[in-house]
Formats: structure tokens, sequence, C-alpha cells
């Protein structure tokens, strides 16, 4: 295990070093140019999971790693070939039927919808209700990860709190399970919160896919439907509000938002 964790460490700087020798940077919502290496951070983690957990989870199977590691791929085309604009799935739908040009974000889009679909047809649910509920779970929670994605810490902070609802999991995980994974939530908290790197597209729509997952496959149908009724309504409010406005002018919320920043912002 303390191999496991110091590879992980050592993924997640020399990823953040190489981002940065090719370029890979992007600015911050201060200006400031960093790189979106934190996704292969998770990535690693995620894969080493997969082969060397000591529990069995369908949320690891070859069929999961497929979807994880498209929506991952999907993520990073937008981080490196992305441009500012336009914004949303409703901005990018407009600029296609407008310009009759394919933005990165309506090809992820249309990715996000293909794995899903993929994903399902090698499921085979047992219903109709039961493909609906796990359509929509894969699909949204990868696109609301990248939508609150635009300060740090914000999608750590709604995994961590959307994530309360598997708590029964965590309880079932061996110890050395729940040191990795709190391990690597560390990472991310401490690197983010300094801003060194960030998660950039690729980075939250991997969480938002490994949420999914665990969603689809460890929470009842009425949970299921709580998390779809909440993620949509998310979605639904990115397409016509900012978070970042509605959160700044919330006291309680802006003092939430800045845990885990660095002192000197």
């Amino acid at each position: 295990m303390i191999f496991v964790i110091f590879t992980t460490g050592l993924i997640a700087y020399l990823s953040m070093i190489s981002f940065q020798q090719i370029g890979w940077n992007t600015k911050n919502f201060e200006g400031n140019w960093i790189p979106f290496s934190l996704g292969v951070v998770i990535l690693y983690g995620y894969l080493v999971l997969s082969v060397f957990s000591p529990v069995y989870s369908p949320v690891f199977s070859k069929m999961s790693m497929a979807y994880v590691i498209g929506i991952w791929f999907l993520g990073l085309l937008d981080d490196v070939l992305g441009k500012p604009s336009p914004k949303g799935i409703k901005g990018h739908l407009f600029h296609f039927l407008k310009q009759k040009q394919l933005t990165t974000g309506l090809i992820k889009a249309l990715g996000t919808l293909s794995f899903a679909g993929m994903f399902l047809y090698y499921l085979k649910p047992i219903s109709f209700g039961q493909g609906i509920r796990y359509g929509f779970l894969l699909i949204l929670i990868p696109h609301v990860m990248n939508l609150v994605d635009t300060r740090p810490l914000r999608v750590w902070k709604v995994t961590v709190a959307t994530g309360a609802v598997l708590f029964p999991l965590l309880l079932q995980m061996p110890f050395s399970v729940l040191l990795y994974v709190v391990t690597i939530l560390y990472l991310l908290f401490v690197i983010e919160g300094h801003k060194k790197a960030m998660l950039g597209d690729n980075g939250a729509t991997i969480i938002g896919a490994i949420l999914a997952l665990l969603m689809v496959f460890h929470l009842t149908s009425f949970q299921q439907w709580i998390m779809i009724l909440l993620f949509a309504f998310l979605t639904f409010l990115a397409e016509w509000f900012s978070f970042s406005t509605w959160i700044d002018q919330q006291p309680f919320l802006r003092f939430l938002d800045r845990i885990g920043l660095s002192a000197h912002d």
C-alpha cells in the first residue's frame, strides 16, 4: 500500500510537469496559467483499484473501465482543443446550427451519449425503467461535474457532499481501499487548493463518471431518482445562471467555496 500511495504521488508530480512542458495549460479564474493534469491522477487511481482492489465491484469491470476511460478522453480532448466559447449545451448546439461547425464541447456531449449507450447495451438492464435511470446517471453526473468546475475544489466538495449517499458503501470497504481513496482525495485537495494544477474537463468528467458508476451499482432505485432530479436541476440552472455569480451572492456558500484555498488568495 505504501508503494501504491508513493507511485500515485509520483504520477501527480510527473503529470503536472509533463503537462506544463507540452503546453497543456489553461488560465484559471485568477488569470494564471496552470496545467489541467489532475485527471491523470484520478484515472491512475481508478485503474489501480480496478486491478488490485481486494473487493469485487462491477464499478471496476472491463465494461466500466471502457466507459470511464472514454469519458476521461473526451474531457482531455476538450481541454486540449476546446475554445472558451460557446458554453453550455445550448450554446454549443446553437453554434453548430448557425456556424455549421462541430465544437469539441458538442463532440464531448455526443461522445458521452455514445459511451453511456454502449455501456447500457453491454449491461443489458432488466427493465426499461432501470435503463432510463442508469442512462440519466451516466450522462448527467459527468456533465454537471464539468459545469461546477469553475473554481478550485468545487468538484471536490460536490463529490464529498453527494458521496454522502454512498456512506454505507464506505463502511464495507477494506481499510486499505479506504486509505487509498482518502489519499487521492487529499492529493486533489492540496494540489488544487494551492492552485498548482487543476482538474480541467478531463478531471471533472472522470470524477463524474466514477460517481455515476457507484450510483448505478450501489444505490437503490429511489436514491437513483433523487440523484437524477438533483443533477437535472443543476443542469437546468447552469443553462440560465452562473454558478459563480450565485455562490458569490450567498455569504454561507461563499464561505464554503473558499474553504481549502491557499491563504494568500
